[in-house]
């Protein structure tokens, strides 16, 4: 008894005020004499609990450290990812009641794919849905600006004359567009500029209002200049200038006006505000409503579209692309919330251990008069003591990797323009996710302390023996929680890992080192297809002129690129069913494009000079489509039918080796085919120019070859084959390795909780122990006592985490490239480093069996 008094008193300096009262009455140990002490309001007890657990953690600055960096790195992680979903998915639009806006698009019931309008169906929209105050209309188009005497590409707008006025944005200087001016075809050659165009391409001149400007050979007038905060509604095309509806002529000058006015013709976006007071449910009937009687009206263009109606901060993406984004950033919450979790479970590990280690002092308060809540608040004091820093830590982590995501976006998924930068959204997370997580790490060790049977605590003696069976039970829980999470997400990161490394090694069909592109559109400066054509040919022979230059040539689509040109192919003298129109992919290419790319002929000859305009019209096919349509006849001289040229026939004068075309990579490419420039008009069109040496050290020389035909032809998208290509096969191999680190983290923060689980169990029966081997037990019989117990921690962990590892592959199969989503191989290298690394967190400890003192064990006591 006196030994129990003796310890009661020893730590009693130790408590803080309000729990240990000196000078009350001798035995008036109970709550009666907590209550005859002065008052404190709740403010102070609060303080007081916080101070005291600064003073706790202040003595164990290593605890203190870990579970610092180890919630800092789950929170900063998870705030991150926030971010990035926030940013991409829900921007911030720079607009007057964003929640107002709806944005129109049509949706092809069939095939099951959005659309935006025609010309005259944003007059429907616009006149036919009473909820909609106003609606505006704008549509992206490239053009050519000249200033100072050099000619370049700018990204420009057609927009109605209400657009600026719809959004609520107020230009920062001059004025927006008047009412009218988007009507009467070229009579209004107004424009007004972006401020980021303001600044670099007109070097912030202070007059630019008023001035006049050079917009595909046409002179323009700046009205106004946008605000800083606005440069568009699409994220990923940045605006730099806008000129309204009347002057479509001069922004699109290949298109006609029954292009132009066509209702099949979808090429105009819409967003419409909603009236004050109506709603979103409203607005989205009455577009219905309005949709089918237009298909009833119009049945040969509009019989199976109807109407869609989205918030316009989930419009700044096209649905599909957003589609696609949200797919990968629902993989990316998945597994950083199973890092944070593995966070969370490895600090709760931690501080269960230190709960049980302060046993005996808890009890001492508890005997002392301080109820089992205000002990439950003290630990949640210290839980919030780790928990601030570890935020203001997590931030700072959140801000590198956001730099780091920046550094490597891909414009696959993360547009050029996508601003990465934590607003007040992050930082408003940042701050509820570290106040949730200290609440949830810091309460079960809380309740476990508040539920300390104070008899049991104060007779064991401390820390010398083994806590309450129920804490043993929880803190494995956990430990086994953390080793299936680590194994679920290793598997998830081996399945990404071997699919990028998949799309790494495969075959893409043409040799992409050392060939730069260049990007022309001789429409925007006036030339027709027999001009066009020549300047083609002149500016082929112009750049193989340029020293260290070995071929050049053009093509309308760049292998591996956004743009697809398809149409239905059927072929003469074919095969069983080749008369049957299919969907094929094409390109147009000029003589020079498979030399240039290294792209073999396997049979026949490629383009030349004789595949020209009035010439007979040839094609060549790839072997993918020489087997569909010849699999058993030599397809040289063969005729097939494109039902995009009015069904002209073509004949077969080569077949081409497959390659890869599309931005997604197959196994085998699909059938393709090549149609020569020279008899298929394009204006736009990317130069691919093959070098000896570094293609971009030949750009500069390359741009004066063309200026030297024309100064005005300005060249656009200057990049280089090899650049393009990783831009293809770079995201999904960027994603894996995220996700592969995040892997590696989790099964670190679950090794780390393992070991102290058992380190700590070690130490808690380290009498017991001591016993033991004074009795008689070998040193290696104990250590393997210790291994068992962590054995099957690591036997329950594996089991549950290979499950959840099955059902969550599949999930990945639609991102994964030439891998079973339920690969045993993956699951089984996911369980052999999470086997391997629990082992060593177990070895360690048990190994410290052997190295412990039976005579200092019991003399402990």
């Amino acid at each position: 008894m006196r030994t129990q008094f003796c310890r009661v008193l020893s730590l009693a300096p130790v408590l803080p005020l309000g729990e240990y009262v000196p000078g009350s009455r001798a035995g008036a140990v109970a709550a009666g004499a907590a209550k005859s002490s002065s008052p404190v309001t709740t403010m102070e007890t609060v303080l007081q609990d916080i101070r005291f657990a600064i003073r706790g953690l202040g003595k164990r600055p290593g605890f203190a450290i870990a579970a610092i960096l180890t919630l800092a790195l789950g929170v900063g992680a998870s705030t991150a990812v926030f971010n990035l979903v926030a940013a991409s998915l829900f921007p911030k639009l720079p607009v007057r009641e964003a929640d107002r806006l709806a944005a129109i698009f049509q949706y092809e019931n069939e095939q099951g794919y959005f659309s935006s309008l025609s010309y005259p169906a944003y007059f429907d929209y616009s006149e036919g849905v009473e909820a909609f105050a106003s609606v505006a209309a704008y549509s992206g188009v490239p053009l050519n600006l000249t200033e100072g005497g050099q000619s370049q590409r700018v990204q420009g707008e057609l927009v109605s004359a209400n657009y600026f006025s719809v959004l609520g944005v107020t230009p920062s200087m001059g004025r927006g567009f008047v009412n009218g001016e988007d009507r009467n075809p070229g009579s209004h050659p107004v424009a007004i500029v972006s401020y980021g165009a303001w600044r670099q391409l007109f070097g912030s001149d202070p007059a630019l209002v008023g001035r006049t400007v050079r917009l595909n050979g046409h002179s323009f007038t700046v009205v106004g200049v946008a605000p800083e905060s606005f440069h568009g509604l699409e994220l990923g095309n940045s605006t730099d200038i806008w000129i309204p509806l009347s002057m479509r002529a001069e922004a699109m000058p290949t298109w006609s006006d029954e292009f132009f006015y066509g209702r099949g013709t979808h090429w105009l976006s819409a967003v419409g505000r909603l009236k004050p007071g109506v709603t979103f449910a409203l607005a989205e009937q009455q577009a219905g409503t309005l949709a089918a009687s237009l298909a009833d009206e119009f049945p040969d263009t509009q019989a199976n579209w109807s109407a869609r109606l989205l918030p316009i901060s989930e419009a700044t993406l096209w649905p599909g692309l957003r589609g696609e984004l949200a797919g990968l950033a629902s993989m990316l919450v998945a597994v950083v919330g199973l890092t944070l979790v593995l966070a969370c479970a490895n600090v709760a590990n931690m501080l269960l251990g230190r709960v049980a280690a302060r046993r005996e002092e808890l009890a001492v308060r508890l005997a002392l008069g301080a109820n089992r809540s205000r002990v439950a608040r003290q630990l949640l004091a210290e839980t919030l003591v780790l928990s601030l820093p570890a935020g203001a830590a997590g931030l700072l982590a959140a801000l590198w990797i956001s730099d780091l995501m920046a550094s490597f976006r891909m414009s696959r998924f993360l547009p050029a323009d996508l601003d990465l930068a934590p607003d007040l959204r992050t930082v408003a997370f940042l701050v509820l996710l570290t106040l949730a997580v200290s609440f949830l790490v810091g309460l079960i060790p809380a309740i476990q302390a508040a539920r300390e049977d104070l008899s049991h605590a104060l007779r064991a003696g401390g820390a010398g023996r083994a806590g309450a069976p129920g804490k043993a039970r929880f803190s494995s829980s956990l430990s086994v929680a953390q080793i299936a999470a680590s194994l679920v997400v290793i598997a998830c990161a081996a399945l990404l890992v071997r699919s990028a490394m998949r799309q790494l090694d495969i075959e893409i069909g043409f040799d992409s080192q050392r060939v730069a592109l260049l990007s022309v559109d001789l429409a925007l400066s006036g030339y027709g297809a027999a001009d066009g054509t020549a300047l083609y040919q002149d500016i082929t022979k112009r750049i193989e002129a340029v020293p260290g230059v070995r071929s050049a040539s053009a093509a309308r689509i760049v292998p591996l690129g956004w743009y697809r040109f398809r149409t239905r192919v059927a072929a003469l003298d074919g095969g069983a069913d080749a008369a049957t129109p299919r969907a094929t992919g094409g390109n147009v290419v000029a003589p020079g494009f498979f030399e240039t790319l290294d792209i073999p002929i396997v049979r026949g000859r490629a383009f030349d000079q004789r595949d020209i305009a009035g010439a007979p019209l040839t094609v060549v096919v790839s072997e993918a489509m020489a087997r569909r349509y010849w699999p058993d006849r030599d397809p040289l001289g063969k005729r097939i039918v494109l039902q995009s040229t009015e069904e002209t026939l073509l004949e077969v004068v080569g077949v081409a080796r497959d390659i890869q075309h599309g931005r997604v990579l197959q196994k085998e490419p699909p059938p393709f085919f090549y149609l020569p420039l020279y008899q298929n008009y394009q204006s736009r069109a990317a130069l691919h120019v093959r070098t000896d040496g570094d293609p971009l050290a030949s750009i500069s020389s390359i741009r004066a070859a063309v200026a030297e035909l024309d100064p005005d032809l300005p060249l656009y998208e200057v990049t280089t084959l090899q650049q393009h290509v990783y831009s293809v096969t770079s995201p999904a191999y960027v994603a894996a390795m995220g996700v592969g680190v995040l892997g590696a983290l989790g099964l670190l923060l679950a090794a780390v909780g393992i070991y102290a689980v058992i380190s700590h169990a070690v130490v808690l029966r380290t009498h017991e122990i001591g016993i033991r081997i004074a009795l008689g037990a070998e040193p290696r019989m104990v250590v393997r006592h210790v291994l068992g117990q962590g054995l099957v921690l690591l036997a329950f962990g594996v089991g549950i985490g290979a499950v959840v590892a099955l059902a969550a592959s599949r999930i990945l199969g639609g991102s994964l490239f030439g891998v079973d989503p339920s690969d045993p191989m993956a699951i089984a290298l996911a369980a052999l480093l999470t086997t391997a690394a629990t082992l060593l967190a177990v070895y360690l400890p048990a190994r410290r069996v052997t190295k412990i003192d039976p005579i200092l064990a019991l003399r402990a006591e």
